[in-house]
């Protein structure tokens, strides 16, 4: 015996082996006779183990053993319609909360006890979000202790500031229960639970993230019921529940009641095994049964199979008999030919039935969504079905800016079809089970799943080098959070990987569940990345997968410099925090060019933003991070940055679930069709099905549109012919015969949409594209100011003014800008044309550390000083202004050459030449405030969603919209909005004036309402201040916005801007109302 306990070894949860866990009401339970039920209620309390939520030892009492997720249907007629004998306590709950342990009530389970003055809380939801305890958000550390420095000694959880919420409700077991027995769910509660029904203790639990069952049937009393549940904030679990996310507690996921007859259909196991052939597929089905009363009975099992179409394709049944307080095993199955099989591309999906009845004549039925699939590691693959897949996957954290870590069905179907919609294929969870409705969704919609144990520890590991893995008094609680994952979610098809948790160290304990894993299940793989060692990132043995956290494309190539035998998945990568997503297009490559890269998982999905009303406002909102609520880190820059505020904001998605614009770059990348130009001339293309499992039209069928400038000249169907996975064709679609105008752009654009409506997008849809320069385009005149009136210039020692017909230019003399831009009489100017360095630090910028690297770019723009200025008025069509200039601080030479036509045109070059080392820049190029009214604005380039030096993988084409709207409402304030590629860009008022600028041949454009000072030292959009002008970027280049990871990695160096000589030029002009910009830009600089 364990006397500080007081039950024996064999009632402990498996302390010291992984055997199934046991329940101390089962060891304690008194007898009884006749037809009593097995479970009298008679617990005794393990009270010398108290406080359980400070005892590693003890993780439960009296829950049930873990199961696969349903709920059974009972019926007497077969074709009667039946419905789960099922009762939802979701709703209103009188509530009281305490601040911690020591002020919470006492006595409050007792039926009499007297809540009317409480509050009324909904069940389920989080308390913090309620208004009770503040939500709490680090990164790596825990939030009772952000230092990891507080007096207390490991492994207790302090009493300090560990709320404790209290909530009490009342029920009536329904009539047609009577007799029957009724259990108790609780989906999800965090962190740990005591249960009391009519004031009797039912039991204890942790471990958030999956679900807690209980007999309350020798609890139950005739009329109403009083349930009973104490929540404490944290507990010893909370050590294994890390994750990076908010802290919130609370009943946050569904609560039910379900009923079970004497003879317990308690669980069932699906197993499908498929033949070489994949022609015949054999169907095994274990299904277990549990006697509730302390009689024997004999049961009998049908099971039917109905295929996707409804027609019946296997039946099976068994019968046994089950002993008193018993269990029994029955398995059944079958095979089925020529099966249609479950993938991500095609998730086919069979009914099963099973029925069991008893002598008495009552029945359970169980229905469960089948998909017929096999997953295995052959030659050095991951394979589904036979096939390697290309995961295209991302991280996905269960999150609402509403109501926390609850989430509703309908978010979870958004963010289904906009997983599908642009291209994913896969998901992990970050980094627990998700609600069990996600799974049932994921085999429906056709999303590979990696299942993760709710297991990390990297604060402790990280901070510490404390390995829990290492340390067996450790072991139990991993291994009952592995067991509850695996029980709960075996059934569904879309898990093809199972994980043991995510950043907690590694050891023996994981050695253990691995073998466990292998054994239990081998119809799927086993990952972790948690036991990646030295500077390879090498994961130990017991993964199936060689799978490792924010790898370059560059490692995994060297990875699979020579063959391996395991695959590569990237378990994270691509860190999408605020402005990121750069080089996508590297990494993509990589997995296409290497059989064994077979893709990864984004890190992630969507902010985890909170809604905040915005100060003083009654009707603003904005998403706040870590220390708009709740405590905050200081604000760090560079790798010591991720333990910031906003590192929680790093979605594809914001907090609500709109894209972000790198989102459409992603779907690009990953999307299943390749497209190749032969001879563009001729329309002939090369075209490859990079699905894995489909040929591409059973899903798609194909479009073309040729544009000249932006504009279609001609569209219509494109014929695909069918191809297998893997395979090319070369198809032809019509090219017109096209008068190109001197200097416009012709394209041919091949789009790929879905025939028929998908649950996750209507017919139409567009599942991918290519767009080429057709050969016809010919290049643009020159500007010829021939036929235009004479130029004057104007001189004073401090400007130079040339002016044109309609139009004055000024320039300064001291500081080389171009400083008004005179349209009639209408200024197009409100700060001057001038070289600008900087750019609104990314948050990839500040895990970079490049605000301090290269800050003395900052002001060299703004602060640079003429050295000489001339002006070569010798021809009456053009003038030209040189200034050569210097920067403090920079031991550097500036040149600025303005070529004035008298057609209206500026010609504008900037060139540079270092005579020292300096940093790289941020940006190369210029910048000037226009009036507030010029607030359109028209490009042609990649669009619609703005792009960058890494990031433009987008469709060129004729774009335009209002400058507002250009900008990105990331979380925290940064650089947003770019157009790189751009050919011309026009910015105008509601009557057409404005200004052209051109690139020659392109340029880097950003129009936005805010200057770039604004952003410094704003920590959300609503603090940005617009001053009423546009202000706009006209650049060489701007720095990539990188995405390896947001703690150091800069971009790659293609998208780095290195301090060396360089230059470029672009002109300018005044637009009138009716002037066509499209025309006006075809001219190019002579």
């Amino acid at each position: 015996m364990l006397s500080w306990l007081g039950v024996s070894r064999s009632c402990l949860f498996a302390l010291f082996s992984f055997l199934p866990l046991l329940s101390l009401a089962g060891c304690e339970t008194k007898a009884a006779s006749g037809l009593a039920a097995c479970n009298s209620g008679d617990l005794v309390w393990p009270d010398d183990a108290e406080p359980l939520w400070n005892n590693i030892a003890v993780t439960a009492v009296n829950r049930e053993r873990p199961r696969a997720s349903f709920v059974a249907h009972a019926s007497l007629d077969d074709d009667v319609p039946i419905e789960p004998e099922q009762m939802s306590l979701n709703g209103l709950w009188r509530f009281a909360f305490a601040a911690s342990p020591d002020m919470r009530p006492e006595g409050f389970e007792i039926v009499d006890f007297d809540v009317s003055s409480w509050d009324s809380i909904e069940v389920p939801s989080n308390v913090e979000m309620l208004g009770y305890g503040e939500p709490i958000y680090f990164n790596l550390h825990y939030p009772f202790d952000p230092r990891l420095e507080s007096e207390f000694e490991f492994p207790a959880i302090p009493s300090e500031g560990n709320g404790v919420s209290s909530y009490r409700r009342a029920f009536e077991v329904p009539q047609d229960w009577k007799g029957r027995h009724v259990f108790i769910r609780f989906d999800g509660v965090d962190s740990a639970f005591y249960l009391w029904l009519n004031g009797r203790r039912v039991g204890y639990s942790q471990g958030s993230r999956t679900g807690a069952e209980f007999d309350l049937t020798p609890f139950l009393r005739e009329g109403e019921n009083i349930v009973a549940v104490q929540v404490y904030r944290w507990s010893d679990g909370t050590w294994l529940e890390k994750q990076d996310m908010w802290n919130l507690s609370g009943v946050f996921r569904d609560v039910s009641l379900w009923v079970a007859p004497d003879s317990q259909l308690r669980d069932f196991e699906v197993r499908t095994r498929l033949e070489d052939s994949y022609s015949r597929a054999e169907l095994a089905v274990e299904v277990d049964l549990r006697r509730l009363v302390r009689s024997g009975a004999t049961a009998s099992i049908e099971l039917t199979l109905t295929g996707p179409e409804g027609n019946q394709v296997l039946a099976s049944s068994a019968s046994t008999e089950v002993a008193p307080c018993g269990e029994a095993r029955v398995q059944l199955g079958g095979t089925v030919a020529d099966p249609l099989l479950w993938s991500a591309e095609a998730p086919n999906l069979y009914r099963l039935t099973i029925t069991s009845t008893d002598e008495s004549g009552e029945k359970q039925r169980v229905t469960e969504r089948v998909g017929f699939r096999d997953v295995a590691i052959a030659d050095g693959q991951l394979k589904v079905n036979g096939k390697p897949i290309l995961i295209r996957g991302v991280n996905r954290h269960e999150h609402s800016p509403d109501t926390g870590h609850y989430v509703t069905e309908e978010q979870m179907l958004t963010d289904l079809r906009l997983l599908k919609q642009h291209g994913f294929n896969a998901v992990r969870p970050g980094h627990y089970p998700l609600v069990s409705r996600w799974y049932e969704l994921a085999d429906e919609y056709g999303i590979y799943m990696v299942d993760e144990a709710n297991i990390e520890s990297h604060g402790l590991w990280q901070e510490l080098n404390l390995n829990l893995g290492r340390l067996p008094e450790w072991k139990p609680m991993h291994q009952e959070r592995l067991e509850r994952m695996v029980e709960q979610n075996k059934n569904h098809p879309s898990i093809i990987i199972w994980s043991m948790g995510n950043e907690a160290g590694d050891g023996e304990t994981f050695d253990e569940m691995s073998d466990w894993l292998h054994e239990r299940d081998p119809s799927r793989v086993v990952s972790y990345e948690g036991s990646a060692k030295g500077g390879a990132r090498i994961v130990a043995s017991h993964s199936d997968i060689q799978c490792p956290m924010y790898w370059s494309a560059s490692q995994v190539q060297q990875y699979l410099s020579e063959p391996q035998p395991r695959p590569i998945i990237l378990i994270e990568y691509a860190h999408a925090m605020g402005n990121s997503s750069g080089n996508m297009k590297e990494f993509w490559d990589v997995f296409h060019e290497y059989e064994q890269a077979q893709g990864g998982f984004i890190w992630d999905w969507a902010d985890q933003g909170i809604r905040l009303p915005v100060p003083g406002s009654t009707t603003e909102s904005f998403f706040g991070y870590g220390g708009d609520i709740g405590p905050g880190a200081p604000e760090v820059e560079g790798f010591a940055g991720i333990y910031g505020n906003d590192f929680c904001m790093n979605g594809l998605l914001s907090s609500d679930q709109r894209p972000h614009p790198a989102l459409a770059v992603v779907k690009k990348v990953m999307q299943p069709v390749l497209v190749e130009a032969v001879d563009l001339s001729a329309g002939l293309l090369r075209v490859t099905n990079r699905y894995d499992h489909i040929d591409w039209t059973d899903l798609l069928e194909g479009r073309y549109e040729a544009t000249v400038d932006g504009a279609v000249v001609d569209s219509g169907p494109a014929t695909l012919p069918s191809l297998a996975p893997g395979q090319s064709a070369e198809i032809s679609v019509p090219v017109p015969v096209l008068e190109v105008p001197p200097g416009a752009e012709p394209r041919i654009r091949l789009s790929f949409h879905l025939k028929e409506d998908q649950l996750w997008a209507d017919a139409g849809h567009e599942v991918a594209w290519a767009d080429f320069v057709l050969p016809s385009a010919v290049p643009g005149p020159p500007i010829d100011p021939a036929a235009a009136p004479a130029l004057t210039v104007a001189e004073n020692e401090s400007s130079a003014e040339v002016s044109g017909d309609g139009f004055v230019v000024t320039f300064d003399k001291a500081t080389g800008a171009l400083t008004s831009f005179l349209l009639d009489e209408t200024q197009l100017l409100r700060a001057p044309l001038r070289p600008h360095f900087w750019r609104a630090m990314t948050d990839n910028d500040l895990g970079n550390s490049l605000r301090s690297r290269a800050a003395v770019w900052k002001t060299a723009g703004d602060s640079l000083q003429v050295t000489s200025f001339a002006v070569d008025s010798s021809s009456d069509a053009q003038t030209m202004i040189t200034a050569q200039a210097q920067a403090g601080g920079i031991d550097a030479t500036f040149l600025l050459v303005y070529r004035v036509f008298g057609s209206g045109e500026v010609g504008v070059e900037l060139s540079f030449t270092p005579n020292e080392n300096l940093p790289d820049l941020p940006r190369f190029g210029m910048r000037a405030a226009l009036d507030g009214a010029f607030d359109r604005i028209q490009w042609l380039g990649p669009g619609p969603e703005p792009s960058y030096a890494d990031r433009r993988l987008l469709p060129v084409g004729l774009y335009e919209g209002l400058v507002a709207e250009q900008f990105v409402p990331y979380a925290r304030p940064q650089e947003s909005g770019n157009k790189a590629d751009v050919r011309f860009v026009a910015l105008i008022d509601d009557s057409g004036q404005g200004l052209l600028a051109v690139g020659a041949p392109v340029l880097s454009v950003n129009a936005s309402q805010y200057p770039v000072e604004a952003y410094e030292g704003a920590r959300h959009p609503h603090e940005l201040v617009a001053d009423g002008d546009v202000h706009l970027n006209l650049d060489r280049a701007q720095r990539g916005v990188a995405g390896d990871n947001s703690w150091g990695r800069p971009p790659l160096r293609d998208y780095v801007i290195e301090a060396d000589a360089q230059s470029y030029r672009f002109w300018m002009r005044a637009l009138r109302s009716g002037d066509d910009p499209v025309v006006l830009a075809r001219k190019t600089l002579p």
